[in-house]
């Protein structure tokens, strides 16, 4: 560690100007002026999300693993927590939701990604549960990361393999989706077992076995995420996303993220639209999606709306998609967004949404949590490979 703050003694004048510089050399003023909006708190809160009183939700998700010597074990949690909202801005209780799972990568082959995608279809199930339920569905994070990571795990890759051999189809494994999602908290990838079997299945080759098997999960994933736009192409609910250290420099195309760029030049609450960015579909993405189940197809008749804000003076910017079906609601796309942005205002105390804030809590998993499943399960002791860098 002191070599390490020695480094930074030395280099700080020259960290400090360059990370000044990386500011000062693009010119964004022009687009703040443009499109930077300061709240004043007076603001009509449109009736976007029905009338008051409504119910709202919030979701999140979360993962963490112990590596042993031949396989990984997992704890993977997801909360859905739905709430009333009154006219004065008060929440009380409505509904309640979880999964949380417990078990062993099978096979070992790219845990990590793996881990990640058990995680994001077990969020998913939690916000289609969501949508059926309330008004305004909050997320944790974008729908573009959503659909685009992990990087090794690619939804389109659906329409490249071959799924002549494959034995389930998207209408068969919505069904087992839909079960599990109201019978199994237990379990976050309705394909678990089907996995397993390929696995172990000694006729298949170990490139044929893994390449079934990573087409089943991503199949799964796009399951969820057909039945989560599906359900908001089909009602009036809003799906709201919201990033708390994206980095897209989508907005201001600054050397930096367009979060610190807003950082750094404003203080009060507020928000940002850019009318070239904010109320196109966001096409990068949606090329990613696949044809597959109708995914991309039924994407193309959502609406997405993309910007920035600030709740409250001096709070952190967080990036906010608001994604609807503009069919069901009689607003313009900025009056969606800024209506959603009274609606946040009114519960998030401290310039963030507490029903956020609280499934933030529960999905939690540190070290510990894990250590003990570990040793309930006996495995304390077992070997993970790195007992010779381990020091007492």
């Amino acid at each position: 560690m002191s070599e390490t703050l020695e480094t930074v003694a030395v280099k700080y004048e020259v960290l400090r100007k360059k990370l000044a510089k990386l500011l000062e050399e693009h010119r964004v003023q022009d687009k703040l002026e443009k499109g930077w909006f300061r709240l004043s708190g007076d603001e009509p809160c449109l009736d976007v999300a029905g009338r008051p009183p409504i119910v709202l939700s919030a979701v999140d998700g979360g993962n963490n693993k112990r590596s042993f010597l031949s396989f990984d074990l997992y704890v993977i949690k997801a909360s859905a927590q739905g709430f009333t909202l009154g006219i004065d801005g008060s929440l009380r209780k409505a509904f309640s939701k979880k999964i949380v799972d417990v078990d062993v990568i099978i096979p070992t082959e790219g845990s990590g990604d793996r881990l990640t995608l058990y995680r994001q279809v077990a969020e998913t199930k939690m916000l289609y549960y969501s949508l059926a339920r309330s008004s305004l569905v909050l997320g944790d994070g974008s729908v573009e990361s959503l659909v685009t990571r992990p990087i090794h795990a690619k939804l389109e890759l659906l329409d490249m393999e071959d799924s002549g051999e494959i034995y389930i189809d998207c209408e068969e494994l919505e069904k087992m989706v839909l079960r599990d999602i109201d019978e199994n908290p237990y379990q976050a990838m309705s394909v678990k077992s089907i996995v397993e079997e390929v696995s172990m299945d000694k006729s298949l080759g170990q490139d044929k076995a893994w390449r079934r098997i990573l087409y089943l999960e991503i199949l799964e994933k796009a399951v969820v995420l057909k039945l989560l736009f599906d359900k908001i192409l089909n009602s009036s609910s809003l799906m709201v996303f919201l990033t708390k250290t994206g980095r897209s420099r989508r907005f201001f195309n600054a050397p930096v993220s367009d979060q610190y760029v807003l950082s750094a030049t404003t203080r009060e609450a507020g928000y940002y639209l850019n009318s070239d960015v904010s109320f196109n579909k966001p096409r990068e993405m949606i090329k990613e999606l696949p044809r597959k189940c109708g995914l991309r197809e039924l994407v193309e008749r959502l609406t997405f709306v993309r910007g920035l804000v600030r709740l409250e003076n001096n709070a952190p910017v967080i990036g906010m998609e608001v994604i609807y079906n503009a069919d069901r609601i009689p607003y313009s796309q900025r009056e969606v967004f800024t209506g959603v942005l009274g609606i946040l205002r009114l519960i998030s105390p401290g310039g963030y949404p507490q029903p956020l804030y609280i499934v933030d809590r529960e999905t939690h998993i540190d070290n510990r949590e894990v250590e003990e499943v570990a040793l309930a399960l006996g495995l304390s002791m077992a070997p993970t490979g790195r007992e010779v860098l381990e020091y007492e």
